[in-house]
């Protein structure tokens, strides 16, 4: 049975900084490149960047996001009224910077997908992200704007299966836009989050 988490990274300058989302504007899909980790895994990660010190001779990493997903589970780390630090920094699409703003982290959820050790999306894992996205759109009220990770900054491989074989995106936005369209109660609309109770 799947099951939601909220687990939040603690407020802290590198993956949870606590600013506040400037608008609502889209859902950005990533991978997580770790095969075979579950998104219990990756919200750890996320979190212990916290413990990086800005005063040493390291360099930083700032990174988060608001939802892991993968088979079984979807772990929220960051409160989707707030930024997470998803889509870099720098240089975007046009757009990106049309749709979603000068600074996407700003006005987007960020969503990572676990893969298999193959490398895979496994379906179920790609079930659950919809489900996510859809909730996000029909009830916390996002646009049912949809993009990968290389779709905003234009370099990255990311989500590389999708990225690999572009239509694969293509059949997850219809597959948002099926849930979209059912004319059922939400309990019913999304059956993975259904079994998640958050509708209570």
């Amino acid at each position: 049975m799947i099951s939601i988490t909220v687990d939040l990274i603690p407020i802290n300058p590198f993956s949870r900084d606590g600013g506040k989302l400037k608008a609502k504007k889209g859902i950005v899909m990533h991978y997580t490149a770790s095969p075979g980790a579950p998104a219990a895994n990756i919200g750890r990660y996320f979190s212990n960047l916290r413990h990086q010190n800005p005063n040493d001779s390291a360099k930083n990493r700032y990174a988060g996001a608001h939802y892991s997903v993968d088979r079984f589970t979807i772990i929220q780390s960051i409160p989707i009224n707030e930024r997470a630090y998803h889509c870099g920094s720098t240089s975007y699409t046009k757009e990106a910077l049309d749709k979603l703003g000068s600074y996407p982290n700003n006005t987007t959820i960020g969503i990572e997908m676990c893969i298999e050790k193959d490398g895979s999306i496994h379906e179920d894992t790609f079930r659950n992200a919809a489900d996510l996205v859809a909730y996000l759109v029909k009830v916390k009220e996002f646009p049912e704007v949809i993009f990968t990770h290389k779709g905003v900054v234009g370099w990255k491989d990311c989500p590389l299966p999708w990225v690999k074989k572009p239509s694969e995106f293509e059949r997850f936005r219809r597959a948002v836009s099926e849930r979209l369209r059912r004319r059922l109660p939400l309990h019913r609309l999304f059956p993975s989050l259904r079994r998640m109770k958050i509708w209570q």
